[in-house]
């Protein structure tokens, strides 16, 4: 049997629509030696995130500035237990001992006094999640000629799954999300799950399909 994923996006028809987008502007991203201002992502929904001059339709193409920084404060709020996620799907910069040139920084909180989670270059594509709720992303690139493509990311969180378990799992908050077991891997045979949405008399539930792809018999 064909066994694939699910994703399912639910909100009530006063929330806001979820979708996709960059979020590259001028309040993530300066030239130095200009300081700039973080650009503040709820990652409820979720966004993209990329290197200034990145195209996903001209990898050849594309190629981020010498000398710019770019600062995203990435945060989660809402009622489940979760965890945030980076996953790049597109990273290559320019590759030097401890990233010394171009580079991606992450951290812990909301700017770079927190710890450091992690700072990555070249073209290895970083694998990243954390249970805390904010973090803070850095992108820099110094002034040399050599540049690369740059970086795409999307930012998302993976909801601890308690649907197919005793109970079902519930969902009170006003926009979201929800997956099958194990998403974006193959789902378990055999599996019997719940979701239950819970909404105030007088409204109204509306559900889009993100990504959807069963066994073609609706039997199994």
């Amino acid at each position: 049997m064909k066994c694939l994923c699910v994703v399912v996006l639910v909100l009530c028809l006063q929330g806001a629509v979820l979708g996709l987008g960059s979020l590259f502007d001028d309040q993530a991203c300066v030239f130095s030696p200009a300081v700039p201002t973080p650009r503040v992502v709820n990652a409820t929904a979720p966004v993209l995130i990329d290197s200034p001059g990145f195209n996903i339709s001209d990898l050849a193409g594309s190629q981020y500035p010498a000398g710019v920084i770019c600062e995203w404060v990435i945060y989660l709020q809402n009622e489940f237990e979760d965890t945030l996620d980076l996953n790049f799907i597109e990273f290559d910069l320019v590759s030097a001992a401890d990233c010394v040139n171009d580079y991606v920084e992450i951290y812990e909180g909301i700017d770079a006094t927190g710890v450091l989670l992690g700072r990555h270059c070249g073209n290895i594509v970083p694998d990243f999640s954390t249970s805390s709720k904010t973090f803070f992303v850095r992108f820099e690139s110094n002034n040399d000629t050599l540049l690369e493509s740059g970086f795409l990311a999307r930012l998302g969180y993976t909801i601890v799954n308690t649907a197919c378990e005793a109970g079902g799992q519930e969902f009170s908050q006003p926009q979201g999300f929800f997956y099958s077991l194990n998403y974006p891997q193959n789902y378990e045979s055999n599996l019997d799950c719940t979701y239950k949405f819970n909404i105030p008399d007088g409204q109204k539930i509306r559900v889009e399909m993100g990504n959807f792809d069963l066994a073609q018999n609706c039997n199994d």
